[in-house]
């Protein structure tokens, strides 16, 4: 009686690991065929004519867990202010975006206009002196 129970104990062991290695191998098969989730990256700029973006403006699609490198280069006049969204350091114009939480993300990269300054040189009275730079107006940013 006691072998006979053994025995009965064994086989319910044995069938339950066979079951359960089964289950595992089904559940493998299926996360190999699962593709991996995909998100968009939305590259925006403030005001367009003030500089660009890299990657360019617009959408781009990236697997979840991509760090994406991203850039935003000022137009000749201007200056990188900052990015709006979820980036790795909002005030460096070269920054990332990590493509996580499930969700799309958009960023937006703000520029300044720089100042313009205007220096006019002059002598009141003609042969009381000079100046330098030479008598006359002189724009600098």
């Amino acid at each position: 009686m006691k072998k006979l129970f053994t025995n009965i104990l064994l086989a319910l062991l044995i069938s339950t690991l066979g079951f359960s290695q089964e289950r595992d191998e089904e559940r493998g098969e299926r996360d190999e065929g699962r593709e991996s989730e995909q998100y968009k990256l939305k590259m925006e700029v403030k005001k367009s004519d003030w500089g660009t973006t890299d990657p360019a403006i617009g959408e781009h699609t990236y697997e979840e867990g991509t760090i994406v490198n991203i850039s935003a280069t000022p137009a000749s006049g201007y200056r990188f202010d900052k990015w709006e969204g979820a980036v790795g350091d909002s005030r460096s114009p070269s920054t990332t975006v990590t493509m996580t939480g499930r969700k799309d993300k958009k960023v937006t990269a703000k520029f300044k206009k720089i100042p313009e300054h205007k220096l006019k040189m002059k002598v009141k009275k003609s042969g009381w002196g000079t100046t330098s730079p030479e008598v006359g107006t002189y724009k600098y940013e």
